[in-house]
Protein backbone atom coordinates (compact mmCIF):
# COMPACT_ATOMS: atom_id res chain seq x y z
CA UNK A 1 0.00 0.00 0.00
CA UNK A 2 1.65 3.11 -0.91
CA UNK A 3 1.49 6.63 0.35
CA UNK A 4 -0.88 8.85 -2.09
CA UNK A 5 0.02 12.27 -1.99
CA UNK A 6 -2.82 14.78 -0.74
CA UNK A 7 -4.35 17.36 -2.37
CA UNK A 8 -4.28 20.55 -0.16
CA UNK A 9 -6.23 23.56 -1.92
CA UNK A 10 -5.30 27.04 -0.67
CA UNK A 11 -8.36 29.68 -1.19
CA UNK A 12 -7.14 33.15 -0.91
CA UNK A 13 -8.05 37.12 -3.23
CA UNK A 14 -5.09 37.42 -4.95
CA UNK A 15 -1.21 36.33 -5.02
CA UNK A 16 0.23 39.78 -5.53
CA UNK A 17 0.83 42.40 -3.72
CA UNK A 18 -2.90 44.34 -4.59
CA UNK A 19 -2.81 47.66 -1.60
CA UNK A 20 -1.34 46.35 1.72
CA UNK A 21 -2.56 42.77 1.51
CA UNK A 22 0.18 40.36 2.80
CA UNK A 23 -0.78 37.35 0.40
CA UNK A 24 2.68 37.91 -1.78
CA UNK A 25 4.70 37.33 1.31
CA UNK A 26 2.64 34.66 2.61
CA UNK A 27 1.28 31.75 0.45
CA UNK A 28 4.94 31.18 -0.14
CA UNK A 29 5.28 30.30 2.86
CA UNK A 30 2.55 27.61 2.41
CA UNK A 31 4.58 26.12 -1.31
CA UNK A 32 7.19 25.83 1.32
CA UNK A 33 5.26 23.53 4.24
CA UNK A 34 3.27 21.15 1.25
CA UNK A 35 7.26 20.56 -0.18
CA UNK A 36 8.28 19.87 3.40
CA UNK A 37 5.24 17.62 3.57
CA UNK A 38 5.31 15.89 0.58
CA UNK A 39 2.11 17.58 -0.26
CA UNK A 40 0.38 18.72 -3.85
CA UNK A 41 -0.44 22.67 -3.49
CA UNK A 42 -2.86 24.06 -5.27
CA UNK A 43 -3.56 27.48 -5.21
CA UNK A 44 -7.05 29.22 -5.74
CA UNK A 45 -6.74 33.00 -6.15
CA UNK A 46 -9.99 33.95 -7.07
CA UNK A 47 -10.87 37.21 -5.68
CA UNK A 48 -13.58 38.49 -2.84
CA UNK A 49 -16.55 36.88 -3.38
CA UNK A 50 -19.39 38.75 -5.21
CA UNK A 51 -16.40 41.90 -5.82
CA UNK A 52 -17.22 45.16 -7.71
CA UNK A 53 -13.63 45.90 -8.62
CA UNK A 54 -10.77 44.69 -10.15
CA UNK A 55 -12.68 42.11 -12.02
CA UNK A 56 -12.92 39.85 -8.82
CA UNK A 57 -16.55 38.52 -9.78
CA UNK A 58 -14.58 37.21 -12.90
CA UNK A 59 -12.18 35.58 -10.96
CA UNK A 60 -14.81 33.43 -8.83
CA UNK A 61 -15.59 31.17 -11.25
CA UNK A 62 -12.09 29.55 -9.89
CA UNK A 63 -13.83 28.45 -6.67
CA UNK A 64 -16.18 26.22 -8.11
CA UNK A 65 -13.23 23.99 -8.68
CA UNK A 66 -12.47 23.15 -4.70
CA UNK A 67 -14.38 20.47 -4.22
CA UNK A 68 -13.68 16.61 -2.25
CA UNK A 69 -12.84 15.25 -5.84
CA UNK A 70 -10.07 17.64 -6.71
CA UNK A 71 -9.00 17.86 -3.37
CA UNK A 72 -8.18 16.10 -0.08
CA UNK A 73 -8.18 19.38 2.54
CA UNK A 74 -8.41 23.05 2.42
CA UNK A 75 -7.36 26.06 4.09
CA UNK A 76 -9.38 28.98 3.37
CA UNK A 77 -8.13 32.52 3.93
CA UNK A 78 -11.96 33.60 4.74
CA UNK A 79 -10.94 37.45 5.87
CA UNK A 80 -9.58 38.45 2.39
CA UNK A 81 -11.96 36.25 0.37
CA UNK A 82 -15.46 37.50 2.18
CA UNK A 83 -15.71 40.59 1.03
CA UNK A 84 -18.71 42.45 1.24
CA UNK A 85 -21.02 39.01 1.67
CA UNK A 86 -22.71 37.89 4.70
CA UNK A 87 -20.98 34.85 7.30
CA UNK A 88 -23.89 32.97 5.84
CA UNK A 89 -22.75 33.00 2.13
CA UNK A 90 -19.01 32.55 2.75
Amino acid sequence: MGDTKKRIGLILATIIHKGSSTAQSAWPSFVRSAQKENKSLYIFPGGQLNGQTDSDYLRNRIYSLVNSENLDGLICWTSVIRGSVSAEEL
